[in-house]
């Protein structure tokens, strides 16, 4: 008798057990609400998401950009990067390149000038398109953000699309938002930016 009723408190302890996970696991997964942009931190996000180049590096649409990326010696520096939003062009972005542009950036003597583009591509601050929108929606004129090479990027919101333009006035759309990383969020465009040389 003594033993079916240690067994019986056995199996009671171990459904209480697994209960009381099953919660847990659910109020981890509900979402949190979006922050202004003034109180965004640095990404807190679990160990097991991939880094910024690891995206980049595991999604085929980003294969042109990484031979950019490792022709301009910039695997490290990308490696690197901590909490940045990364508007990153697709291989689709790079193929509309005037002819011959993608080549000649390729060349050793342009170094400086594809980094430069790169860099261009980079804003400092973690901003996913929830916030960017809220953010445009309220805004008359463009809004501009500071990329890593010290130009600017201008963005506004058309039909509920973001479309950043460059310094030169060429425009993109953000196609594929929200690729969370755990060093930050990546933003594929449709369009390569370039900035202003000085």
């Amino acid at each position: 008798m003594k033993k079916i009723i240690l067994t019986l408190s056995a199996v009671l302890v171990l459904i209480s057990f697994n209960s009381c996970k099953d919660t847990n696991k659910t109020q981890e997964q509900t979402p949190v609400a979006v922050k202004p942009l003034d109180e965004l931190q640095p990404d807190t996000t679990f160990d097991d998401v991939v880094t910024t180049f690891e995206a980049l590096e595991q999604d085929p649409n980003y294969n042109s950009l990484l031979k950019l990326v490792n022709q301009a010696r910039m695997i490290d520096a990308v490696k690197g990067l901590s909490d940045v939003t990364f508007f990153a062009p697709t291989n689709a972005a790079i193929n509309r390149l005037p002819e011959g542009t993608y080549d000649n950036l390729r060349l050793p003597q342009n170094l400086g000038k594809l980094q430069n583009i790169l860099k261009y591509h980079i804003v400092q601050g973690e901003t996913d398109a929830a916030t960017l929108v809220a953010t445009l929606k309220d805004m008359d004129t463009p809004y501009r953000l500071k990329t890593l090479t010290g130009g600017y990027i201008s963005l506004r919101l058309v039909e509920g699309v973001i479309i950043i333009t460059d310094e030169h006035g060429t425009e993109s759309k953000v196609s594929e938002p929200d690729i969370e990383t755990s060093n930050g969020v990546i933003h594929g465009i449709e369009n390569v930016l370039i900035p202003i040389t000085k």
